[in-house]
């Protein structure tokens, strides 16, 4: 499935051209604001991305000189009513970017051709249901954070880590559910946990490929903490990660042609 992914990807490059584009600019961005500050460090990064990938998740967040990194923000303006329209408008942007991106997965997935004028009409149909997913994942990580990691500290962190990757996992096609089934995005949160109760063998090696690429990456981007290898991983990341994304809808189609009847009858 990965392979298969990967081979999709080779012939659809204008499908890695957003994330790649979207660290870049980014980068620039944040290097015009707070320029490239931090020393190398040893940093393991357990992450999974479903939807745009963006090198961003893996930098060392104490060092973050990506301005699609939420931690980005703080650092660079001290809190006031610039640092949150700046927030809105990065959401805003990336919810867009995120429904063209995804959209363009499934119909790689669907051997549709691949157009820049698709990628515009998911983001303007789906750009809603995307921002309110974010806004979910902040409202989620805020939430944890006062309720479990402030008042139980180190253990409570462990306690969040688990919560965050179970979730992660058992509502892994979440964002992609919204587009290949065009629901709303709670039905597609729904949906999704249907989707993963009916699951192939192929899912879990793509995670588990998924995270042990973002821990290298990290290990090699935080230690050798340099913008001229940040510049370089971006490229290797944006395409890498591409094909990850590639063979996850796969998998997802794949449950869905399994059960094309009805799939909720084998949960």
């Amino acid at each position: 499935m990965i392979s298969n992914g990967f081979n999709r990807l080779s012939n659809h490059k204008l499908l890695i051209v957003f994330p790649i584009a979207y660290d870049l600019l980014a980068l620039m961005y944040g290097l015009l604001f707070t320029g490239f500050y931090g020393e190398s460090k040893v940093s393991i990064k357990l992450a999974i991305e479903v939807g745009l990938p963006s090198i961003a998740t893996i930098i060392d967040q104490q060092v973050n000189v990506m301005a699609n990194s939420l931690t980005f923000y703080p650092g660079m303006v001290e809190p006031s009513l610039q640092m949150l329209l700046l927030l809105a408008i990065g959401l805003l942007f990336t919810a867009f970017l995120q429904a063209g991106f995804i959209g363009l997965v499934n119909d790689l997935t669907l051997d549709k051709k691949l157009t820049f004028n698709n990628f515009i009409n998911y983001g303007k149909k789906f750009w809603i249901s995307y921002l309110v997913v974010e806004l979910v994942w902040i409202a989620a990580l805020v939430l944890s954070f006062l309720l479990i990691v402030i008042p139980l500290q180190l253990f409570g962190m462990l306690i969040f880590i688990i919560l965050l990757f179970t979730f992660r996992i058992l509502f892994i096609y979440w964002e992609f559910t919204i587009i290949v089934d065009d629901v709303s995005v709670f039905e597609g949160l729904r949906k999704s946990r249907v989707y993963f109760a009916n699951r192939t063998d192929n899912l879990f090696p793509i995670i588990f490929a998924m995270l042990a690429f973002n821990i290298v990456i990290g290990l090699i981007v935080n230690a050798i903490w340099n913008p001229i290898i940040l510049i370089l991983f971006i490229f290797i990341y944006g395409y890498a990660s591409s094909g990850f994304q590639v063979a996850l809808m796969l998998s997802l189609y794949k449950v869905k042609n399994n059960n094309t009847e009805d799939p909720e009858s084998n949960q």
